[in-house]
């Protein structure tokens, strides 16, 4: 019944952090703080260097390197690209050869899929072990763990990546409330699988 309540529990978590994170990035404005669009005037000249320079997608750091197992080994070619590093421009681009879609509904139901499958672990965290959990303590746990993946994903993007401040804190605004409200629900669902005494017989009643 425990495993019962968790999945149900994550079910409708995750249903509710997929519900408020289309809000907030479609209402409301802190989900694209630090978001900025590429120059229109030079779209062709980028799109020009990406299909004659790459051939794969992925993740790109530039500056580029030639090879950076060499590039680590040799001091003074490491020394010379973090001059040039420091010097900028650099950053990380990730290349999609094939377009697609902005939104549609592969990516939604992707979406959805791993917000429960989050969800579900949450749940799994707060309710293992535990007959029944108070409202305090689900929703104080549920920001906690929303906190944690801030930490250790978002946060850990601004400092390696450079991701902008301020997306870095729209990113604690939406996932930590997503989780927050997600913690509501594992409560609300708790609620229903009370644990019940069982029946004790009235001897007094024979007599």
């Amino acid at each position: 019944m425990k495993l019962v309540k968790i999945i149900i529990a994550g079910i409708v978590g995750g249903i509710l952090i997929f519900v408020w994170s289309f809000v907030a990035h479609m209402a409301l404005p802190f989900a694209h703080w630090g978001m900025q669009s590429f120059p229109v005037a030079g779209n062709e000249a980028l799109q020009s260097v990406i299909y004659n320079n790459i051939q794969h997608e992925g993740l790109y750091a530039y500056p580029g390197v030639e090879n950076m197992d060499q590039l680590m080994a040799d001091p003074a070619a490491n020394a010379a690209y973090e001059e040039k590093y420091k010097t900028g421009p650099s950053g990380i681009l990730i290349v999609v050869q094939k377009g697609e879609g902005t939104i549609t509904v592969n990516k939604l139901l992707r979406e959805l899929g791993t917000d429960v499958a989050a969800a579900i672990l949450g749940a799994l965290i707060i309710f293992w072990g535990v007959d029944r959990s108070s409202l305090f303590r689900t929703f104080g746990m549920s920001i906690a763990l929303g906190l944690m993946a801030w930490f250790l994903i978002s946060a850990s993007y601004n400092i390696w990546y450079r991701f902008p401040r301020d997306m870095i804190i729209g990113e604690a605004i939406t996932e930590v409330a997503g989780f927050a409200i997600a913690g509501i629900g594992f409560y609300i669902v708790s609620l229903f699988f009370k644990r019940r005494k069982p029946a004790t017989t009235d001897l007094s009643s024979g007599i």
